[in-house]
């Protein structure tokens, strides 16, 4: 049965770091990784809407579908609510498909294009 290419907890310390300051925009970067048609938003309002516990459900569900395997509604639930940090960046990590990541400034330099 597949699974998330890593844990949950398994995050590097630079990505950790990067998501803290930055989790809007690496919500923002998984947006166009993942779904850039939910709700019809850009980059630029993917980052700026304070919906981020909703685009982290979606994205969740549609990672874990394109990864084929299920994510339950309640899992996806309380990871956000347990430790949306660490959530983020498994999402992150699921939707670079083992690439590397951008860094805090290009995160920010990117997302209002």
């Amino acid at each position: 049965m597949a699974t998330w290419k890593k844990g949950l907890f398994e995050c590097d310390i630079m990505r950790a770091f990067t998501t803290y300051l930055c989790g809007p925009c690496t919500i923002a970067e998984i947006h166009m990784l993942v779904k850039p048609d939910f709700l019809g938003l850009s980059k630029c309002l993917a980052c700026c809407l304070p919906i981020k516990p909703c685009q982290l459900y979606v994205y969740g569900q549609e990672l874990a579908s394109k990864g084929g395997f299920k994510e339950s509604c309640l899992n996806g639930v309380l990871k956000i609510w347990c430790c949306g940090l660490c959530y983020t960046m498994q999402q992150y990590n699921e939707a670079l498909g083992g690439s590397e990541g951008k860094g805090c400034g290009d995160l920010l330099s990117t997302c209002s294009k």
